[in-house]
């Protein structure tokens, strides 16, 4: 018997485009968890992430990533919370990964 099922995409280079999670195996009690990857130069540079059906929109978007120059050099991770259609979160610089709130000068 099958409880739950994950779903994976990928594109032709084959990076991980989509993901969807149904914790219920389509019997209709909880809603599909969604995320969508969007790439720039072989890194993930936003993620979108919605439960339920429909389009993906902006006010989906849950994650941005800052990269450098030099393979695999992530600088800063920012996680999104939508309030009112603004967007607020906190952004975390490497190489601490401290939370830095939106506004408010890291340095």
């Amino acid at each position: 018997m099958v409880t739950e099922k994950v779903s994976y995409d990928y594109d032709y280079l084959n990076q991980l485009t989509s993901r969807e999670h149904d914790t219920d195996d389509d019997q209709g009690s909880t809603d599909l968890e969604r995320t969508q990857s969007v790439y720039q130069d072989g890194q993930v540079v936003l993620q979108f992430e919605k439960t339920g059906s429909g389009e993906f929109t902006d006010q989906d978007l849950a994650r941005r990533y800052l990269w450098g120059p030099v393979v695999d050099q992530l600088l800063a991770d920012e996680w999104i919370n939508w309030s009112n259609g603004q967007a607020n979160g906190d952004t975390f610089w490497a190489p601490s990964w401290t939370p830095h709130t939106r506004g408010i000068d890291p340095s």
